[in-house]
């Protein structure tokens, strides 16, 4: 494994004890401190980062939460450094798909920054946004510290119930929105919630990674599945109301992926009453659902909304249609290192008119697109193929990892955390390819990554790779 001596430590214990002598016992103090710390903050950032935003300021919500998470960034950095400089264990190092990709898309991005032609503004990223070199160097941090920290079935739980905490207030407040209940803004723009997170589609992105992870919390007790699947209802009404396509089919993403992984590995829990009830529950609250007047009318605005999806004429697929075709123009013009993290908005005017038909480019021309609505362009226009690539890579290597445990583990509670993972995964894939990454999902989503790419070892068994 990449870093193995450090980062592929036993489940049974996160900083196992020194073997070089007496004298060493306590920098293994120093270094379980280290550990322990770091993960308080990755728990930590479940929470705060989703449910930050600051009204004294014209920009509420991308900026104070992407800046919260580059300064957790910088302590997991210290953090990580003091732990493996305290470690007792000789300095090993391995290879593996995850770690090669990790440094290959981390390291691209940087020779990308380095060869923008507008560095600040690479490094920062657009304004509402800040996607730059910044937000990536965090994202990167957070998946590798998960992947070091994050290794019992303990820290999983703990790391699960934090979500779920960030999760339900962050629902909550979309559904005290929905109800006009919002003591700071009155009203909705074209109706949709938006919650703490400040945009319609990135909370409906979010709620997609957190909806398994909840569900991964169900256990044997009642209470405890009766608990886990409020708050899910919680969310899924939530994400109901902010109208996101996206959001709508990365959850119907989900729900095929936890479904087809019962059927293929744990067939013998969907047993017929477990299902003849989930028919009865659902059954029961659609006919709750369409027989309340006040509740129709948003059924079925929810469901023309989706059926939306498929109209390629509607007028919001049609303004997607043009910035993807521009963006997938840069990134055939400029291959290797793109044109600068967030730098679509930049190029954007230059191209418009070469690739946009001329009534399109008209209508585009009264806008100023900040971005391609589209994470893997905004990836391969940013910094270039080879970072798209190196990202595409890392996550496979993953989910490769997560199949493999969904195969062998036998512990049901880690074999449900692992179909999770997996799940809000292809969840989020899905919702990236209709929108601006947004650092609270995104934030998110790499620490699933990280503890995705533990998770075979810390059940005790590893592939070969």
């Amino acid at each position: 494994m990449w870093l193995r001596g450090r980062f592929e430590q036993p489940a049974t214990a996160t900083i196992p004890p020194s073997t070089a002598s007496a004298g060493s016992t306590g920098w293994t103090a120093v270094a379980e401190f280290a550990d322990t710390a770091a993960f308080s903050v990755l728990a930590l950032s479940t929470v705060a980062i989703p449910v930050v935003f600051s009204t004294s300021q014209a920009d509420v919500f991308a900026l104070p939460k992407t800046v919260l998470a580059v300064a957790m960034a910088v302590v997991l950095v210290g953090l990580v450094a003091l732990r493996w400089l305290a470690h007792a264990v000789p300095k090993r190092v391995g290879w593996s798909f995850v770690g090669v990709a990790l440094v290959a898309f981390g390291g691209w991005n940087l020779l990308a920054w380095g060869l923008a032609p507008d560095q600040v503004h690479a490094l920062v990223g657009e304004r509402l946004q800040y996607q730059g070199l910044a937000a990536i160097f965090a994202y990167v941090v957070f998946m590798l510290s998960a992947w070091i920290t994050v290794r019992s079935a303990r820290r999983r739980t703990q790391f699960l119930l934090a979500t779920a905490a960030g999760g339900t207030f962050v629902a909550g407040y979309a559904i005290a929105q929905r109800a006009g209940l919002d003591p700071i803004w009155p009203t909705l723009p074209h109706d949709r919630v938006f919650s703490t997170i400040g945009q319609a589609n990135a909370l409906g992105a979010y709620l997609v990674l957190a909806i398994p992870l909840v569900v991964a919390l169900v256990g044997r007790r009642r209470s405890t599945q009766l608990a886990a699947a409020a708050v899910v209802a919680l969310m899924l009404a939530a994400l109901a109301f902010t109208l996101s396509r996206g959001g709508y089919l990365g959850t119907a993403t989900t729900t095929i992926v936890m479904a087809g992984a019962l059927l293929l590995w744990r067939r013998r829990v969907a047993t017929r009453r477990r299902v003849g009830i989930a028919a009865l529950v659902g059954i029961g609250v659609l006919v709750a659902v369409l027989t309340a007047p006040g509740t129709r009318a948003i059924v079925q605005r929810v469901a023309t909304r989706a059926l939306l999806t498929a109209d390629l004429s509607e007028s919001s697929t049609q303004i997607k249609l043009d910035l993807w075709a521009v963006g997938v123009t840069i990134a055939a013009d400029h291959p290797l290192v793109g044109v600068g993290q967030d730098g679509y908005v930049l190029v954007f005017d230059e191209y418009r008119d070469q690739v946009l038909s001329p009534a399109r480019a008209a209508h585009m021309a009264r806008f100023r697109p900040e971005s391609q609505h589209n994470v893997y362009l905004a990836l391969a226009d940013g910094a270039g193929l080879p970072a798209l690539a190196a990202y595409l890579t890392l996550v496979a290597a993953v989910g490769g990892r997560l199949i493999y445990a969904l195969r062998t583990i036998e512990e049901p509670g880690a074999w449900l955390v692992a179909a999770a993972l997996l799940a809000a995964v292809c969840g989020h894939l899905v919702t990236d390819l209709f929108i601006t990454a947004e650092t609270t999902g995104s934030i998110l989503f790499w620490t699933v990554l990280g503890i995705g790419a533990a998770m075979v070892r810390a059940t005790g068994t590893e592939p070969a790779t």
